[in-house]
């Protein structure tokens, strides 16, 4: 049995990187919201428009996450990295929204894969024991990734110009220097490395995910992540927006306090870990964590701009919505790479990208569409959030009765040969 020294060995390490690398770079636009609408001349609708069609990058990681499964996933991860760092560096340059909106939907596309593989990496390359503490570390190295691009974009806006999301992509092409490190220290998992001996790769399609024993389950969690990622997208790509737009509160002040309150909200990844055993299973975790969420995000945009303490109450609300977020978030990746094998894991995790993706398309569209009726922007995003009520419904009659995956099936050798679990 390895020692807790797994969870900082080499290739966890550049793991952590590669989640801390995809999520800065994942969280500038929002950051940037205020400014690319200068930059553009973009109005509300314009910007949710902008947003829907940023989004489709996230069913480009459907592939990704397919050759992940195909071709190893330190393959995809090293790949992935380097053909980010031209894309950064095109994006900086980019002269008008029309070339800017391809380049990322591109990128977003090739972190999507980063993100979805070092899902499936952390827990692979580590014993047992230590598979939920890796999941945890690498969702909240993901978040301080988050809290890096805030902060690199508001930094560049008050020391530089407005237009500093331009300098923030270019810093982050400097990540370029790391690539010798990670291709040296980055390793293949054991279990894949197990079932890429025994070519149990080849006889498997993406599409066996919806058949068989597999169906049920995952028909049921793209159905609950479509509902709460519409709900939950809504809020995401507004933080910034709204209060400065219509709370006339400063965008320093927003910015810092969506920093410092995603700090606290890290416990989230542990929390689900711990409401999981307490409560006895997925079911009831991921359903508590809906309900909870829903509280804080609806607060957030209900409170009104004349409310006593404003900001200590956004904050408040924020808070609760992204503690609980991440922990649904743990729970929905250690179910995943717990009840599927490891050929279709990353394949899975992709499944929820998608969700994620459609729901974003579809969130940013129904806004556009529903400020004007419903008198707002929070109005608008107060409905749509609703919609995690209706996931937790979901959440509670999962069919979670299929079995976890406790072996690999191979073509050819025509057994199953047990995972290194």
């Amino acid at each position: 049995m390895r020692s807790t020294n797994a969870l900082l060995a080499a290739p966890a390490l550049v793991i952590y990187w590669l989640s801390f690398y995809a999520g800065a770079l994942l969280s500038i636009n929002m950051a940037s919201l205020p400014y690319l609408a200068k930059s553009f001349s973009l109005g509300d609708g314009q910007l949710a428009k902008m947003l829907s069609a940023l989004a489709v990058g996230g069913i480009l990681a459907l592939w990704g996450a397919r050759y992940s499964d195909r071709l190893g996933r330190r393959r995809v991860l090293l790949a992935c990295a380097l053909l980010s760092y031209p894309l950064l560096l095109a994006s900086a340059l980019a002269p008008s929204l029309w070339v800017f909106i391809p380049l990322q939907i591109a990128l977003g596309g090739l972190l999507g894969t980063i993100h979805i593989t070092t899902m499936v990496a952390v827990e692979e390359q580590l014993p047992l024991s230590f598979k939920a503490k890796g999941q945890a570390w690498v969702g909240a190295i993901f978040v301080l990734g988050n809290g890096a691009g805030l902060i690199s974009v508001n930094l560049a806006a008050y020391f530089i110009a407005e237009e500093s999301w331009r300098y923030v992509w270019l810093f982050f092409c400097s990540a370029i220097f790391l690539q010798p490190l990670l291709a040296k220290f980055l390793s293949e998992s054991h279990e894949y490395q197990q079932i890429e001996r025994h070519q149990g790769l080849r006889g498997d399609r993406w599409l066996d995910l919806f058949s068989g024993r597999q169906r049920k389950l995952t028909l049921s969690l793209f159905a609950a992540l479509l509902c709460w990622d519409i709900a939950q997208s809504a809020v995401n790509s507004w933080l910034i927006y709204h209060p400065v737009e219509n709370l006339a509160v400063a965008h320093e002040w927003v910015t810092s306090y969506l920093i410092i309150g995603g700090w606290p909200a890290l416990l989230g990844f542990a929390l689900g870990v711990w409401l999981r055993e307490r409560l006895g299973g997925y079911a009831l975790a991921l359903s508590l964590c809906c309900a909870l969420s829903l509280l804080g995000n609806f607060v957030y945009f209900w409170v009104k701009a004349d409310a006593n303490g404003l900001l200590a109450a956004i904050s408040s609300a924020y808070v609760l919505g992204l503690l609980m977020a991440n922990a649904l978030l743990v729970n929905v990746r250690l179910l995943i790479n717990e009840r599927y094998p490891t050929q279709m894991r990353a394949s899975m995790q992709s499944i929820a990208v998608l969700a994620m993706a459609c729901s974003s398309v579809l969130s940013q569209l129904a806004i556009s569409q529903l400020i004007a009726p419903l008198g707002g922007l929070a109005n608008a995003i107060s409905a749509l959030l609703m919609l995690k009520i209706l996931a937790a419904l979901i959440f509670i009659a999962l069919p979670l009765a299929t079995e976890p995956a406790t072996g690999l099936k191979t073509k050819n050798a025509g057994l199953i040969t047990k995972n290194n679990f």
